[in-house]
């Protein structure tokens, strides 16, 4: 099974009070647990897009080059960053002894879509019976200053496909077309 998802941006956190992704500590604390993890599990693979990893990745740094982006476009009220994930089943490898290299060509390639309009930090984490990639987007873009906004049902499904395409085709297993120009930020 394969399913893209999105962190709500209302999720509470244990104290009880919300966590909107709002300020600069939301978006420090998003890109360190998605490049290294907590105490109960660590991503064996990390990586991002229009972000600096040399020479080597440092969450700090990418969140440092996010919040910029942000202040340069003076873009630094509402929601700052998304988190949002994905799930691939192990048993969508039909090699199990190149699951773990594939989903992180999967993480990189999937990686691409966002980077069409915004900076990413990405890592992958493997459970019992799944790997989860999990996504840290600035909602700024770099480019011309655009808000990380549409609606979430079209971009779901979308990205749905997307990812579908991408596992079927480093898999080779692939299930049919996907027009990437249906994920373009700025249309032409």
């Amino acid at each position: 099974m394969i399913t893209i998802n999105r962190r709500s941006t209302k999720a509470i956190k244990p104290d009880g009070l919300q966590l909107n992704y709002r300020q600069e500590e939301d978006v420090y604390g998003l890109v360190h647990y998605v490049v290294n993890g907590n105490e109960r599990e660590r991503p064996f693979f990390a990586g991002g897009k229009g972000v600096t990893l040399y020479p080597q990745i440092q969450a700090g740094q990418i969140a440092s080059e996010m919040l910029q982006v942000q202040q340069v476009y003076q873009k630094c009220r509402g929601l700052r960053i998304r988190h949002e994930f994905a799930y691939i089943t192990m048993d969508e490898f039909p090699d199990q002894n190149l699951s773990r290299m594939q989903v992180c060509q999967i993480a990189d390639w999937y990686g691409d879509y966002y980077r069409s309009g915004f900076q990413c930090a990405y890592g992958v984490f493997e459970s019992i019976d799944r790997y989860i990639i999990r996504y840290a987007i600035n909602t700024v873009s770099p480019m011309d200053g655009a808000k990380y906004l549409y609606n979430e049902h079209d971009i779901l499904e979308r990205e749905q496909r997307c990812l579908e395409y991408v596992v079927g085709e480093v898999t080779g297993t692939r299930r049919g077309w996907f027009d990437f120009r249906e994920l373009e930020y700025y249309p032409g």
